[in-house]
């Protein structure tokens, strides 16, 4: 997932592993689901136009790799980010216990309040 980088606002997909985050991106940039797709290395992203009031924004969609070894990369993706959504899986309740963790660290790695 990239596309070429620019000033757009980033909006960060945080999360365990294997809950759907790079799904949920392929689904909102292309319409589908993806059903081969692998697990996040480190992170990827892609752009993605929405508009509004008549105006073209585009967003970077950051996907962030939820595993564990991974983590420590998390500070570095938050950098400029307007906003953060935090994923869970219904049929995974370790990740949704998680929750709380990933609002935290969201809030923690940014210098002006992202909207979660």
């Amino acid at each position: 997932m990239s596309d070429s980088q620019g000033n757009s606002p980033r909006v960060i997909f945080v999360g365990d592993s294997g809950v759907g985050k790079t799904s949920i991106i392929h689904y909102m940039k292309f319409g589908s689901f993806d059903s081969h797709s692998l697990p996040t290395v480190g992170a990827g992203w892609t752009s993605m136009d929405c508009y509004f009031e008549n105006k073209k924004i585009e967003y970077q969609l950051w996907d962030t790799a939820g595993q564990e070894i991974y983590r420590s990369l998390v500070p570095i993706y938050f950098k400029n980010a307007i906003g953060a959504i935090i994923c869970f899986s219904l049929t995974d309740a370790i990740s949704f216990q998680s929750l709380q963790s990933w609002v935290d660290q969201c809030l923690s790695y940014t210098a002006n309040p992202v909207k979660i």
